[in-house]
């Protein structure tokens, strides 16, 4: 996890789902998070092929955001659209599922509050230092 002046940024080995009987491809998968709002996953293989999701988010209400997703590449998928259509949305169910599942409904504004694991909530603990640091509710314990 590396800090830049608008966020936070990890780079891996290339990720995501490879079919059976199918090498997974070099390259690497970079996370960008642009605090608040901001979010970009970044898939590069070694054959020069890039495709990148970012997310933008826009606080609606209370409990209430809404997602702009947008997907970018240089090359033509090998799914026609409604497949990819059909893909991303049965991602976006799981998410939904998951999100609507979780209580309690709102983080506690301290990292204090709640036990975190190194390495699988570093985007999220950098994501909460920022909240803390800004404060611009003035919500972080004193």
């Amino acid at each position: 996890m590396h800090d830049y002046p608008e966020g936070v940024w990890y780079r891996t080995p290339r990720e995501g789902y490879v079919p059976e009987g199918r090498q997974r491809p070099g390259g690497f998968t970079e996370y960008r998070h642009a605090f608040p709002f901001s979010m970009f996953l970044t898939n590069a293989e070694e054959d020069g092929r890039i495709s990148c999701l970012g997310v933008f988010y826009s606080p609606t209400g209370p409990k209430v955001t809404t997602a702009f997703r947008v997907v970018y590449r240089n090359y033509q998928p090998a799914i026609d659209r409604e497949d990819e259509i059909d893909r991303i949305l049965h991602v976006l169910d799981q998410d939904r599922e998951v999100l609507e599942s979780v209580r309690p409904e709102e983080i506690p504004v301290s990292l204090r509050e709640e036990l975190h694991l190194k390495a699988p909530d570093a985007a999220s603990i950098a994501f909460r230092r920022w909240i803390e640091d800004v404060d611009m509710l003035d919500l972080a314990p004193v």
